[in-house]
């Protein structure tokens, strides 16, 4: 649960902004580090979609690689992968 609290802060800190913009890239680059429910719960604070909504994105995300951009803005907020 802390990892999940230290990402959000990690997210927040790297797009003040609000995450909207880049939803789909935080996905590619986050999928691997967290089981679907706790991202879909994650990005749910987030951004206020339904964490079914969330999961269903999840689940049709086939990128295989991170935007190397989205994980270095998240990096230089903190953000160190399990």
């Amino acid at each position: 649960m802390e990892k999940i609290y230290a990402t959000i802060e990690c997210i927040k800190k790297a797009f003040p902004e609000g995450i909207d913009h880049v939803y789909s890239e935080l996905i590619a680059c986050l999928k691997t580090d967290f089981t679907q429910q706790n991202l879909a719960a994650l990005l749910s604070y987030l951004c206020g979609k339904e964490p079914i909504v969330i999961i269903r994105d999840i689940q049709k995300d086939d990128s295989e690689t991170k935007p190397s951009d989205i994980m270095q803005a998240l990096i230089d907020a903190g953000y160190h992968s399990a």
